[in-house]
């Protein structure tokens, strides 16, 4: 029975990073590989919604327990996570840049460095830099850099690889999660706000029954969670369920008045639709 389950367990863990190295090839391969799907055109904006805003959740703040070594690219690497927590982000690209500097292999110092572009809003160069850590050394990568990687995606209206990129985050944080529980930390941001984007990036991709599956599981996650009752009411307006968002705008009432302004404010615009439907793209501005 041993030897069996033994075999069952190989087999698992060879399909993960089977599965796991798929998409980061999909993310590291030119453009016009991942072409193959296509977005959601502005031209599908009714009402002129098409320039609705979120902001998406923020990058996690947990004091990395890296070890210390003696090299220069190190002590700058951890000099660089320093800044980043405390919210110095041009300070942190600058140090992380002169990491990559001492040593052009550190994979480390690149998903790092993506982390610092997101931060200042930099989301070309975000892409760059995390892809070049996923090229050097792809299982090194956290779960953090790819949600960063999927938040710069989805800045930037590449929502295809948004979903890649969200998918390797929360599949990475399954596995950092059994390693914190044998007492290694890591960075990683909060599993609502992974589920988060997830909803987004399959609203963007019209997947409206996956987006509400992922947003569901935010607010499951986190009560509190306002983004995630925005996003609900949203998808359910682009599927025509008027009564379920008006019952998210009730809940964000308390939560956050100017997301339930933004939500009354679409509620109250009458569409041409049978369906009552409202068909817009979901822009983000984190």
């Amino acid at each position: 029975m041993k030897v069996i389950l033994s075999g069952v367990c190989f087999c698992l863990i060879v399909f993960g990073f089977t599965e796991i190295s798929r998409a980061q090839a999909q993310l590291t391969a030119p453009t016009s590989e991942n072409s193959a799907v296509s977005k959601p055109t502005t031209s599908q904006s009714k009402q002129g919604l098409s320039d609705v805003k979120i902001i998406l959740p923020g990058n996690s703040a947990a004091i990395p327990t890296t070890g210390t070594e003696a090299s220069p690219e190190a002590s700058l690497f951890l000099k660089g996570l320093t800044f980043l927590d405390t919210g110095h982000d041009a300070e942190a690209l600058e140090t992380l840049r002169q990491a990559i500097e001492h040593d052009p292999n550190d994979a480390a110092a690149y998903g790092k460095l993506g982390v610092a572009y997101v931060a200042l809003k930099q989301y070309k160069e975000a892409v760059v830099a995390l892809r070049m850590a996923i090229r050097i050394k792809p299982q090194i990568v956290d779960a953090e850099d790819y949600y960063q990687l999927s938040r710069s995606y989805t800045a930037l209206e590449k929502f295809p690889l948004a979903l890649e990129a969200i998918k390797l985050a929360l599949y990475v944080q399954r596995a950092e999660q059994i390693n914190l529980e044998s007492g290694n930390t890591f960075r990683s941001p909060a599993v609502a706000d992974l589920h988060y984007s997830a909803g987004l990036a399959f609203y963007n991709l019209q997947r409206y029954r996956e987006a509400l599956e992922e947003l569901k599981q935010v607010i499951a996650l986190n009560p509190k969670h306002a983004p995630g009752y925005f996003g609900l009411a949203l998808t359910y307006l682009a599927t025509g369920d008027r009564k379920a968002a008006e019952k998210q705008q009730e809940a964000l009432e308390s939560l956050d008045p100017v997301y339930a302004a933004k939500i009354a404010k679409l509620l109250a615009i009458k569409t041409d639709n049978p369906q009552g439907a409202l068909v817009f793209v979901f822009k983000t501005n984190p």
